[in-house]
């Protein structure tokens, strides 16, 4: 979180299981609500998040995804990201 402060970040790329204290999904919310303007990918090889567990305006990558596909919606992300 400390390193998305300064503004330079764009695009944050989080697995739903990270080790830690904040899941994935935990922090795709925490950075929707607090940067908007970062563009958010939440990927997992283990599950499908419902519906409502993705924050608003991102995005899902089931693993495992080619490098395509994951270029792909880092440039989507980015032409689409606000702010």
């Amino acid at each position: 979180m400390r390193i998305l402060v300064d503004g330079r970040i764009t695009i944050v790329i989080a697995d739903i299981e990270m080790p830690g204290s904040m899941g994935g999904l935990a922090l795709a919310r925490r950075v929707r609500e607090t940067w908007p303007h970062i563009a958010v990918i939440v990927a997992s090889g283990n599950r499908l998040p419902l519906p409502d567990e993705l924050p608003e305006d991102s995005e899902f990558l089931a693993k495992p995804f080619s490098r395509e596909r994951l270029l792909s919606l880092i440039a989507h992300a980015g032409a689409t990201s606000r702010g």
